[in-house]
């Protein structure tokens, strides 16, 4: 635990917006690919990155990335998904969200990093 506590800590600290952001003052959206066999919303894994960098950095825009209406659905398609069709997806969701225009910093855990 205190290994995954100074890893999120570490990241918080080195966010800094981009000259390009609308605001100084706004922190860099993130976006989370957890890796095979995790999920995007489980209790447990790289959510809980998502849950202590949201305490860390106030106001900051997090999306996970998923692939399915469920966690569980989300944790099968991790395995037995097509690669290409997870990237082509992770594509599409990520570029039709507005709230990531303007660019995002990005944090994949094991196959999620690969996929980035």
């Amino acid at each position: 635990m205190a290994d995954f506590l100074f890893a999120a800590l570490t990241i918080a600290l080195f966010f800094s917006p981009p000259a390009s952001s609308a605001s100084e003052d706004d922190p860099v959206p993130l976006v989370i690919w957890s890796g095979m066999g995790d999920s995007c919303c489980y209790e447990y894994g790289a959510y809980q990155f998502k849950v202590v960098l949201e305490r860390l950095i106030p106001g900051i825009y997090i999306k996970m990335v998923a692939f399915g209406k469920t966690p569980t659905e989300d944790s099968y398609n991790s395995f037995f998904l097509n690669s290409n069709k997870q990237v082509e997806l992770a594509c599409d969701l990520l570029s039709s969200d507005e709230m990531l225009a303007n660019g995002f910093n990005a944090m994949g855990f094991s196959q999620g990093s690969q996929f980035l």
